[in-house]
């Protein structure tokens, strides 16, 4: 939906809220997966780190006000070691995050095939840095927005919980909160290899290109999270992506052209139920 990028609140959450007909029996994303048959995602949480100080002119800097901005460097890095943070896995969950490391592989054209670790894995993103006026003025207040991205078994409360107490035990007066309202904060989630519309989409890709295709997790963010926090099952097949972010962004032809026909062909099994 329209504001997918920016959490789906307004989107594909306020239509399933709305419309009951959108709810469904199954979902079909058309999200780059890189020819694989994506059936799950990581959770974000977006964080948001405040500092306040006390304004002064530059000149008596060390004397006179709280630099707000030094306040928040001195807890930037305590933030930056929950980087790499190991998933909480059980058995189950193990087995099924090793499968899909196979498709995260094949999904983005430019990254080396260690990135598949980010499914084990927290990751921290440091993103955007905002205080000050001028710089002959002490700062007052400095915000920070920090991304991390959640493997299974580990819930957006515990992380958040785990970075405010890492950081007050340095600086209490740090206010930590989420950036994004809870109702689009989601734990991982993940639909099962043996629903009816992920056989069907595996089936057809065979057929389309005549390999047996993988499963995947993104370590992104989707629309499907809510479809599958309803007990529907939610999958996502698409081409490779290349560049992903960058400037030249892009896909092939050649897997538009793919992804179509699968597409194609999954919906017509599922909605015939296999029939000719």
């Amino acid at each position: 939906t329209s504001d997918e990028e920016t959490g789906g609140e307004w989107g594909a959450l306020w239509l399933l809220k709305n419309e009951p007909s959108v709810l469904g029996d199954a979902v079909l994303n058309g999200e780059p997966s890189g020819l694989t048959v994506r059936i799950g995602e990581k959770s974000r949480v977006s964080i948001i780190l405040e500092a306040e100080g006390k304004a002064a002119h530059g000149s008596f800097a060390g004397y006179v006000g709280e630099n707000a901005i030094m306040k928040m460097v001195r807890i930037l890095p305590l933030v930056a070691m929950f980087q790499g943070t190991p998933a909480r896995l059980t058995e189950e969950t193990l087995r099924l995050t090793e499968e899909v490391m196979k498709g995260y592989r094949q999904q983005y054209g430019h990254e080396s095939v260690t990135m598949a670790n980010v499914l084990k894995e927290v990751t921290v993103n440091i993103g955007t840095i905002q205080g000050g006026s001028e710089d002959n003025i002490v700062p007052a207040y400095c915000k920070v927005k920090v991304d991390t991205r959640l493997p299974l078994g580990i819930s957006p409360a515990e992380i958040t919980e785990m970075i405010r107490e890492k950081i007050h035990s340095v600086d209490p007066s740090i206010k930590v909160s989420w950036a994004r309202p809870p109702q689009i904060v989601t734990e991982s989630t993940y639909s099962s290899i043996e629903a009816e519309i992920t056989k069907k989409l595996a089936e057809n890709s065979e057929e389309v290109t005549g390999v047996k295709p993988l499963y995947s997790f993104t370590s992104g963010g989707t629309d499907c999270r809510f479809w599958r926090k309803l007990g529907v099952p939610a999958v996502s097949y698409g081409p490779r992506v290349y560049a992903m972010g960058g400037v030249d962004e892009h896909i092939t032809v050649e897997d538009l052209i793919t992804t179509a026909k699968v597409h194609i062909g999954t919906i017509m099994d599922y909605l015939s139920g296999g029939n000719p």
